[in-house]
Order: C-alpha cells, then structure tokens, then sequence
C-alpha cells in the first residue's frame, strides 16, 4: 500500500516538474451568426515558449474540443475551418489547469468553388510550400475576389517566405474586402511593429481593439508600442486592460512597474515588479526588475 502511495506521489511530482500532464485546453466552436454549433474547425495549439511544441485537434460534431497533456505555459490558439474567417488568441495554461478557449467563427460568403482547389490551396500551405501556396490562393481569389480569407492566406504565406512589403500588401488587400477582419489587424500592426514604425503599428492595434478583438496578447503589443514611442501614459492605460483581460499576464506587471518608475510613482512601480518577479522568477527580466528595486529602496 506505501509503495501505491509513493507511486503516485511520484507520479504527481513529476506531472508538476516535467510538464504538466494534466494541463488541457478545451472549447466549443460556433457560428456567430446562427448560433450553431460547427463540426470538424481545425484548431491549431502552438506554444510560444518552447520551439516545435505544436499540437492539432479538430472539433467534433457538437463543436467541441479537448487536448490535455499540455506543458504549462504561453499558447497560441488559431481556428480555421473553410467558410469561416481565421482566428487567433493567446492564451496562458497553468499547472494542472484546464483553460475554456471557446469561442465563434464569422461566415463568409463563398462561390462554388469546386471543394478539391480549396483544400489543395490549404494543404500546400500547412505543407510549407508557401510559393505554390500563393499560386494556388492567388487562382482562387480572381475567381471569388470577394473572400477576405484568400488574401489572407497570401499574405500569411509571403510572412513566412519573410517577404514582410507583401505581406503587408495582401493583408491590407484582405481590409478592402472585410474592414473588420481582425486577424489581419493583428498581424499589420505586429508586422510595422517589426519594422519599428510603431505609430503605423498603434493605428492597426487600435483598429483591431475596437473591431472587438478582446486578446491580452493584442493589447500588450498595442502597449509595447506606446512605449516604444515613449508615451507611458497611453502605455499604462493598455497594460491596465491587459491585466484586466489576464490577470496572469506576467510581462504586463513588469511593464507597469517600468512605467510607473518612469512617471516617478515609486510606490506603484516596487508593486508592480514586485508581483511581477513572483509570477514569473526566472524570466530574463526579472533579473532587471529586483535591481530596479533595489535602487529605488
């Protein structure tokens, strides 16, 4: 019976140091114009912490999905299924914890393609031949010039070949046709981001926020770049959201705290980093942050 025991313990120090094995993420998927309930949306779980961590699950034909045995940590969560707009957030897993990602997909109009080109077009991509990718999705495009989502995916596909101005282009191009797309949103502003125009960055982030993009991880970029601008005001207002949206979003402390040191509140900024060096002790930070500390007690 001891031996059981040991067992066990064993069994749950190691699930907590070695990744976590009973971390899941789960959710329902529907359409956000019925209402209704969408089979098989593939949902792509990528961690953004550990490299080649990526897993695939696909919804059943309630709508719903699970995936356990996940390490803690920071997770990127895309969901495409054709028909439907893309869409992404970022989420944070904790030790033994099961996060809801539900969420819904908007439709969109689509002429009768014959189903074969869209799913060729789609599996180039996620095969990584991204040059016959934007062969594929440029021909489906001129023959439904109306679909945001090929323009999309050119666009994402020139992100990946690094070709950033065209990228830029198509994305942009997906706007034209669907100006509340927030997925391409997002990546305009984390492209001009890259490229340090941070006021071009600022408009996309906003433009995303109010188009209803709730994402912590949105709103840190879109705070990220004020700072970068050197306006912590508007830079603590949206690092407040981002811990309103998620509450366990280390950096968003740490951000704070520099903010503040910056707006001379000293009280607020040993608070903040503070939090932020007990959320997360061995970030590359947190050694700056109990410096900081020490020079303003």
């Amino acid at each position: 019976m001891r031996k059981a025991n040991l067992f066990f313990l064993l069994f749950i120090i190691s699930g907590i140091l070695f990744g976590g094995v009973l971390s899941a993420v789960r959710g329902e998927i529907s359409d956000s114009k019925s209402g209704k309930k969408i089979e098989k949306v593939k949902i792509t779980i990528e961690s953004l912490k550990v490299k080649n961590l990526k897993y695939t699950v696909f919804t059943d034909k309630k709508g719903s999905f699970y995936k356990s045995g996940l390490q803690p940590g920071v997770y990127s969560i895309t969901y495409e299924k054709k028909g439907f707009l893309p869409k992404r957030r970022v989420v944070r897993v904790g030790i033994s914890e099961t996060v809801n990602v539900s969420t819904s997909l908007e439709p969109v109009e689509e002429a009768a393609l014959p189903e074969n080109e869209v799913k060729k077009a789609l599996d180039t991509f996620e095969n990584g031949k991204y040059k016959d990718a934007i062969e594929k999705f440029t021909k489906l495009k001129e023959k439904e010039p109306k679909n945001p989502v090929y323009y999309f995916y050119i666009a994402l596909s020139y992100e990946r070949l690094k070709n950033t101005d065209k990228a830029i282009e198509y994305y942009q191009k997906s706007l034209e046709v669907k100006p509340d797309f927030t997925f391409s949103l997002q990546k305009l502003g984390t492209l001009y981001a890259k490229k340090g125009d941070f006021s071009k960055a600022i408009e996309y982030y906003k433009k995303a926020v109010e188009k209803g993009d709730s994402d912590a991880d949105t709103y840190y970029n879109f705070g990220v770049c004020y700072i970068n601008l050197g306006d912590n005001k508007s830079a603590k207002k949206i690092m407040e959201k981002v811990i309103e949206l998620d509450p366990n979003y280390s950096d968003a402390y740490y951000q704070l705290g520099i903010i503040y040191l910056g707006l001379g509140d000293m009280q607020k900024a040993k608070e903040y980093l503070t939090k932020f060096i007990e959320m997360d002790p061995d970030s590359k930070n947190a050694r700056i942050a109990k410096s900081v500390l020490k020079s303003i007690k």
